[in-house]
């Protein structure tokens, strides 16, 4: 889900979220047999473009990507169960 950055680091969010999913699979690994239930999630404030991402869904946008306003709305079964940002927080 953490895109690549050329081998920069992708910061605290990334480090946090990748902590969460290898603690999963390792208990996983000791045969706990857990479900990974927490929300997926990724936030950059890379240069001057602020993306704020959490959950998973089909996706509906309000704004305008190009004039970097938008909130895109991710829905399963008729319920938003994810949201992503440009400079809308």
């Amino acid at each position: 889900m953490i895109p690549p950055y050329g081998g920069s680091n992708p910061g605290a969010p990334a480090k946090q979220c990748g902590s969460l999913h290898r603690e999963f699979r390792a208990r996983n690994m000791l045969g706990q047999g857990l479900r990974f239930s927490d929300v997926p999630f990724f936030w950059s404030q890379r240069y001057d473009l602020p993306i704020n991402y959490v959950g998973h869904a089909d996706l509906q946008i309000d704004g305008d990507i190009k004039s970097r306003d938008c909130l895109a709305r991710y829905r399963r079964d008729g319920k938003v169960v994810a949201v992503a940002s440009i400079f809308r927080d």
